[in-house]
């Protein structure tokens, strides 16, 4: 574990092209962001948790790599890449952020694939609370984005993305994705946030009909979020994690 005050809990500030490996990291910081990254490091956080800080990782113009990484319960932007950055975002679950789960600049570019974002926003808010892609047409593909929340529209869940191209994005938003009212995540209800599991369950019906088995063909990210392998069935899951 490592706890941040007034600065980061962990901030890369180092020459262009170097190459930084961060894994099995719980950051937290109370008056600064989670992760810092600026000065064009060639960054990869792996496994890790980031949490209850300002921001949870903020990139400034690094190449950004994370998978297996979960980020919730800060209070602005789960994930936030402020310039032009490169970025590979894979088998993450976002939650509970105040503002997005996950804002991009329409100058980065990159991948962003099996990704759960669920819950961030707040009503009182006009940011787009899900995945924001601002005046880009960032590609989001095999995701999960639901119940995430603004008055960015008439609807509190529409407008969950901005801006983003979608490919198997499962969504309760009206407006956007693959419209479905129902996903049965482990524990998503009530109580302590840090405590969500945002695995799908295996014996839902509503699960396999959004998310279970709906990426056919070869899998393009072979491993999920807990590092299980991908698929364990006829297909891929939507989502960050594969069920067993």
């Amino acid at each position: 574990q490592i706890r941040g005050t007034n600065n980061a809990a962990v901030s890369v500030t180092v020459a262009v092209g170097t190459k930084v490996l961060l894994t099995d990291l719980d950051l937290a910081a109370s008056s600064g962001n989670g992760l810092d990254c600026s000065g064009g490091a060639d960054l990869t956080l792996l496994t890790s948790r980031v949490h209850h800080s300002v921001n949870g990782i903020v990139v400034n113009g690094c190449v950004l790599t994370l998978d297996g990484v979960r980020v919730y319960k800060n209070d602005n932007n789960g994930i936030y890449l402020q310039t032009s950055t490169a970025y590979s975002l894979n088998n993450l679950m976002i939650w509970n952020n105040n503002a997005s789960g996950i804002a991009l600049q329409a100058s980065g570019q990159g991948t962003l694939r099996f990704v759960t974002v669920y819950a961030n926003g707040n009503p009182s808010l006009t940011q787009p609370p899900g995945i924001d892609c601002g005046a880009g047409s960032n590609a989001i593909d095999n995701a999960i984005v639901f119940n995430n929340i603004s008055s960015l529209s008439g609807s509190l869940l529409d407008k969950q993305t901005q801006g983003c191209t979608l490919n198997n994005v499962v969504t309760n938003d009206s407006k956007s994705g693959t419209y479905k009212t129902q996903i049965d995540f482990v524990n998503a209800l009530g109580g302590d946030p840090s405590m969500y599991d945002l695995r799908l369950k295996s014996d839902s019906a509503a699960n396999a009909d959004c998310c279970i088995d709906k990426v056919l063909g070869a899998a393009p990210i072979d491993h999920d979020i807990d590092n299980n392998r991908r698929p364990q069935g006829n297909g891929s899951d939507i989502g960050a994690s594969e069920v067993r």
